[in-house]
């Protein structure tokens, strides 16, 4: 059976609203306490800002957003990993939704906007 080619476009915006859906529910939150003593504040600030430009970064021929934006959420993610959960507990159910999120910012990272 042959790949449906002609959906991965479709594939690509699904996988950026399913992203920028997520970072919503999970950090707009957490954002609006406007507590700036918190790492959590920041984090869930800059979620917020790259998962929208990775958003809008579709709407443009060019690649340069789009892979801004997944290169900083792979970063931002692996750090979140690391700092957030620990060097001991990189494998559990609390580090499963970063990985998620690097294997998604890093596709974005190498395709960009190409399907």
């Amino acid at each position: 059976m042959k790949a449906f080619k002609a959906g991965s476009q479709l594939g690509n915006w699904l996988l950026r609203i399913a992203l920028g859906m997520y970072f919503y529910f999970i950090y707009f939150d957490l954002f609006t306490t406007f507590n700036t003593s918190s790492l959590h504040f920041y984090l869930a600030g800059f979620y917020l800002l790259f998962g929208l430009l990775l958003l809008i970064g579709g709407f443009f021929h060019n690649d340069s957003l789009t892979v801004f934006s997944g290169l900083l959420l792979f970063l931002l993610s692996i750090f979140g990993v690391i700092s957030i959960q620990g060097v001991n507990n990189l494998i559990s159910a609390d580090t499963a939704d970063y990985y998620l999120i690097i294997a998604i910012s890093f596709y974005f990272l190498t395709k960009g906007n190409k399907a």
